[in-house]
């Protein structure tokens, strides 16, 4: 006999599918709000506490740690592709053990540079040398210890990755406020419980994943071979193309514009490249499924779904009211009516991107690194020559416009793709 819907009868299964992935969303965002809250609470006290000297020094530091973890952005994705397949497969020790070997190479390699540049330096004022090489320790440790993190990401566990990411930081500066309230307030003060727990952080999640049992196969699991150094070749192709495409208003904007209109654009582009960061949790929950799907094409589209209502939509919600959200940000009524034509075009530009996000990583899942790179040089092709076209006019709305014209081309481009992936999705289901 039938049970009806609402009467003891289980949820429908792909209601149960769902759950994992809104919960896996879900934490993704938290972590991220997580991490806006306590830079928003504890950055104040900081300054504060430090001064503008030994602030400075910090600020310093952690640009360069910056510039130094955006090499994640070329491993994390073939991490998240490569063990998920792996995972599949029942390999996942291998790939794991492959991608710990990169990571702690590239990170060891970057640390001992480092430490080798500041010897040969005169030490810097205030303790920066000093802060410097724990900064590089931390590097270190944190950089080897996304290994164990995506992998996590891959086997799609994320609110457990994302608890102790959120555990560790919360440890890291309750010492680090401990010392610089307490001890004295310097750079090295700061950074040095960062580095000592970034190694007990690291140690700690390498034991836990030596101890978790590996997961089991699963059926039709797709081809788990890796394409070793060239993947990362062609990743950090692209993702050098990304950020050469992120920067190049800036670049260029900074030539034409005056110092004030300047820096208001900067705080407008840094509102941009926030929105476009919130596509993160997307990739960490989409991309390891596009990975090992049977049919890879109709879990795009899902990622695209959820790209609309999540991204899209609200990027596309908040346009008419850039001035109103200017007013309260920045509390100043001209900043605000002056800013707010380029942030309306930033913000349309930042839903195209959005929308064009599941394409990309159908094609990294495919391997396809030459049409993705193609597709970055012609969106910064396109970027420039707007830029250089329309900025001695146009002023800052022009770096707006490329922004753009930049996502239309993103989003043509992967509406081509999407669709004749669709259609051999259709043709190989007909067979």
């Amino acid at each position: 006999m039938r049970a009806e819907p609402g009467h003891g009868a289980p949820p429908p299964a792909r209601a149960w599918r769902l759950l994992p992935l809104l919960d896996n969303l879900a934490s993704g965002y938290a972590y991220l709000g997580f991490a806006a809250l306590v830079t928003l609470v504890l950055v104040p006290i900081y300054v504060h506490a430090l001064g503008p000297v030994a602030w400075g020094t910090v600020a310093w530091c952690l640009t360069l740690q910056g510039v130094l973890f955006a090499l994640d952005a070329a491993l994390a994705p073939l991490l998240l592709r490569d063990a998920a397949r792996a995972a599949a497969a029942g390999r996942l020790h291998l790939a794991e053990r492959r991608f710990l070997r990169v990571y702690g190479a590239a990170a060891l390699a970057i640390f001992v540079a480092g430490q080798w540049a500041l010897s040969w330096l005169d030490p810097l004022p205030g303790g920066a040398t000093t802060a410097l090489r724990l900064a590089l320790v931390q590097f270190l440790f944190q950089f080897a210890n996304n290994a164990a993190i995506g992998v996590w990401h891959a086997l799609r566990r994320q609110r457990f990755a994302n608890l102790r990411l959120a555990g560790f930081a919360l440890l890291k500066h309750a010492l680090a406020l401990l010392l610089v309230l307490h001890w004295q307030a310097t750079a090295v003060a700061y950074f040095l419980p960062f580095a000592a727990v970034s190694a007990v952080e690291f140690a700690l999640n390498r034991r836990r994943r030596r101890r978790e049992p590996a997961p089991a196969s699963e059926p039709h699991a797709v081809d788990a071979d890796h394409d070793g150094w060239r993947g990362v070749a062609g990743v950090a192709t692209v993702t050098a193309l990304a950020i050469a495409g992120a920067q190049i208003d800036r670049i260029v904007l900074a030539r034409q514009l005056a110092a004030d209109d300047y820096g208001l654009y900067f705080l407008l582009g840094s509102v941009l490249l926030a929105v476009l960061h919130l596509q993160m949790p997307l990739q960490r929950t989409f991309l390891p499924r596009i990975a090992i799907a049977a049919d890879p094409h109709r879990a795009a589209w899902t990622m695209l779904l959820a790209t609309t209502l999540l991204l899209a939509l609200p990027c596309i919600a908040a346009v008419p009211w850039a001035e109103a959200l200017l007013r309260i940000w920045l509390r100043d009524a001209g900043l605000a009516a002056a800013g707010a034509p380029t942030l309306q075009l930033m913000l349309s530009a930042a839903a195209l991107f959005a929308l064009s996000g599941p394409a990309g990583a159908l094609l990294l899942a495919q391997r396809r690194y030459r049409a993705l790179a193609a597709i970055q040089g012609c969106t910064f092709i396109a970027q420039l020559l707007v830029l250089l076209t329309l900025a001695p006019r146009w002023g800052a709305a022009a770096g707006g416009l490329a922004w753009l014209v930049g996502g239309a081309v993103q989003l043509a481009a992967g509406g081509v793709i999407l669709r004749r992936a669709a259609v051999r999705s259709d043709s190989s289901t007909v067979r």
